[in-house]
């Protein structure tokens, strides 16, 4: 271990360096994350885990905060925050579960059609 490292980073075993490229937009892009990790250098290993740690990051936080505006949430009191996060997953869950895969054409399919929404938890 590097001598310029703090204790607190003593179980470190490997770094990660990853490219990430694609289109958003009609853009390109390519962007380069790091990891730091304590599993040790198993190359395959260590791309699945980022692969699903990015999986559930694009599939639900990403849409909670893009979509539905989470991070600019209004409620800030009591329980009401996690109670919201809560009902935002089970919307998010329950389109997927009915075969949406498009959120944004789901919300638009759905919205104000609240017993519409509410079927769905029976199909």
């Amino acid at each position: 271990m590097p001598t310029s490292l703090t204790p607190e980073w003593k179980d470190i075993q490997s770094v990660v360096r990853m490219t990430r490229w694609g289109q958003r937009q009609s853009q390109d892009y390519e962007n380069q994350m790091f990891y730091i990790t304590s599993l040790p250098p198993q190359g395959l290993k260590l791309s699945r885990v980022i692969r699903q740690h990015w999986q559930i990051e694009n599939n639900l936080h990403w849409v909670k905060d893009a979509l539905l505006g989470e991070d600019k949430a209004q409620q800030k009191d009591g329980h009401a925050p996690e109670n919201f996060a809560i009902f935002r997953s089970w919307v998010i869950s329950l389109l997927r579960l009915n075969g949406y895969s498009s959120i944004t054409e789901a919300i638009a399919l759905i919205s104000h059609r609240l017993p519409f929404l509410l079927s769905l938890c029976t199909a």
